[in-house]
């Protein structure tokens, strides 16, 4: 079974990212492909875009819903964590990395500076 982060914005995800900054902070992120707005999304009724993100030898999928509660990083490898300490570095509010099969792994990304960083305070 594969893992997912979600990103959030506080722990109980009541709170909701500002799509245009959100979308600003991702379509910035280097090495982006794949680009699919919600009219070409399969699950386009959820989701507002979602994207690939490749760093090193791996890539990721970025999911943006349209509630805006929360992002999903598909994964937690390599591209995954950069992923998300990229996002929480252009965004500019504390954001945090929950592992979505394991709530109680999660990490305040402010906090966080690399990738190793952050694999040890999710217990990865």
């Amino acid at each position: 079974m594969s893992m997912s982060i979600f990103l959030v914005l506080d722990l109980e995800a009541r709170e909701c990212f500002n799509a245009q900054r959100l979308r600003g902070c991702i379509e910035g992120l280097p090495s982006i492909s794949n680009w699919r707005e919600s009219s070409q999304a399969v699950l386009s009724d959820t989701l507002l875009f979602e994207c690939d993100y490749e760093y090193g030898n791996d890539i990721t999928r970025i999911v943006v819903h349209k509630d805006l509660r929360y992002l999903t990083i598909e994964g937690v490898g390599e591209a995954s964590l950069q992923a998300a300490l990229e996002i929480q570095k252009r965004y500019g509010s504390d954001i945090h990395a929950v592992i979505a099969e394991s709530p109680g792994k999660n990490a305040n990304l402010s906090t966080v500076n690399t990738v190793q960083d952050l694999r040890s305070k999710l217990n990865l």
